[in-house]
């Protein structure tokens, strides 16, 4: 999660992007639409999706008023169009969540807690866990990192 510093609006603003994600972006949108925390927009960007990616983006987007779909004709890129939905955010702070995401029911709460008790933090990470096809966990983070450890991390590539 980042501070945006913007004050209206929501809460928090998820952005995310999909190209070609028919196949697992149900499970990202629903690990929202099931938050503890309600008070957000999501905005998702169709980055040139020539699936059926659209068709569901437009099904969601129907059901919940705090879904917003922005669609890029042609595929542009992650950063390009996370950059895109960052320019559209009206909360104070801005959760990533990736197209094939599950988050945890209660991260945004837990991360909005945080930020709010934190001023000073700017960036916010959070523990996760890589499954396969079947479901079945590969691979689990349950380490926290120290500012020193994130600071070194950052040196070899993104964390977050």
């Amino acid at each position: 999660m980042v501070n945006s510093h913007k004050k209206n609006g929501p809460q928090v603003t998820i952005i995310m992007s999909v190209h070609n994600g028919e196949s697992y972006t149900n499970e990202a949108i629903n690990s929202i639409l099931g938050q503890t925390l309600t008070d957000w927009e999501f905005l998702i960007v169709n980055d040139g999706s020539t699936d059926g990616t659209k068709t569901i983006l437009k099904q969601y987007a129907s059901d919940d008023s705090r879904i917003k779909i922005l669609t890029n004709p042609k595929n542009i890129g992650l950063t390009k169009s996370l950059n895109l939905a960052i320019r559209q955010a009206k909360a104070e702070f801005i959760a990533r969540q990736d197209a094939d995401d599950i988050s945890a029911p209660s991260r945004l709460e837990k991360q909005l807690i945080y930020m709010k008790t934190h001023p000073t933090i700017a960036v916010l990470g959070c523990l996760d866990s890589s499954f396969n096809e079947d479901g079945i966990i590969q691979t689990a983070t349950d380490n926290k990192l120290s500012p020193a450890q994130i600071k070194q991390y950052l040196r070899r590539g993104n964390l977050f």
